[in-house]
């Protein structure tokens, strides 16, 4: 049975006694943690099984030209920040073939962005429309090879992260397996949990703690009497 984040969200509150009107914790709270705990999970669960259960394909990614003519695409969704950018799976352009013949899918090489210039330098390995490269900037992807060809579009398969600024109907269900929904109830607890006691302690409640403090410093200081033998 799937779960919603509203009903994970008024368990973990009423869990934590947190359902009245002048609880310190909101559902905006928990679905945050919710989403946070997800993603966490997901990520952990690509880099152990990076099958394609968690991947997503986008076709017709616009390819832009830059001003200094380098050719790039933005990336259309959050991805998971993994070494290597193994957040994107494979980026590939098709060609335009033939009468009769099938559409060929040139895929991307990875490459580091310090080694571009070494490698347009080198005639084996120097960037084509048959050998394109590509490496990743901030949320841009550059591609290499194809400066003289014209592609208008790409396709790229990501492994997405959970965009928590677009997460706001409380009545979607949770993205993860069903044996993985308890281990996500128990980890938002937690967060919750501590949540709380980080509330409680930026509360400035007025007390006057520096004579409690004093007393106890002093308590430890004074030396205690010995027992005569």
């Amino acid at each position: 049975m799937a779960t919603t984040y509203r009903e994970i969200a008024y368990s973990v509150l009423t869990t934590l006694k947190q359902d009245g009107d002048d609880s310190e914790l909101t559902i905006s709270h928990i679905v945050y943690y919710i989403d946070l705990v997800l993603n966490r999970l997901r990520a952990q669960h690509i880099q152990k099984s990076p099958t394609g259960a968690l991947l997503t394909l986008f076709n017709n990614v616009s390819v832009v030209v830059g001003t200094d003519g380098a050719k790039y695409i933005e990336l259309p969704v959050a991805i998971y920040d993994f070494v290597n950018d193994k957040g994107i799976d494979f980026v590939s352009y098709s060609t335009f073939p033939a009468a009769g013949c099938e559409d060929l899918h040139i895929p991307f090489t990875w490459v580091e962005p310090s080694k571009v210039h070494r490698m347009y330098l080198d005639k084996y390995e120097k960037p084509s429309p048959s050998n394109p490269y590509m490496f990743r900037i901030a949320n841009k992807v550059y591609l290499l090879g194809i400066e003289c060809v014209d592609i208008k579009d790409i396709s790229i398969a990501l492994y997405t992260a959970i965009d928590f600024s677009k997460n706001c109907d409380i009545d979607t269900e949770v993205d993860i397996t069903s044996e993985h929904m308890l281990l996500v109830e128990y980890q938002v607890l937690e967060l919750a949990k501590f949540g709380t006691t980080t509330i409680k302690d930026n509360v400035n409640d007025g007390d006057d703690t520096t004579s409690i403090l004093n007393r106890v410093k002093t308590q430890q200081q004074v030396p205690q009497p010995q027992q005569q033998q």
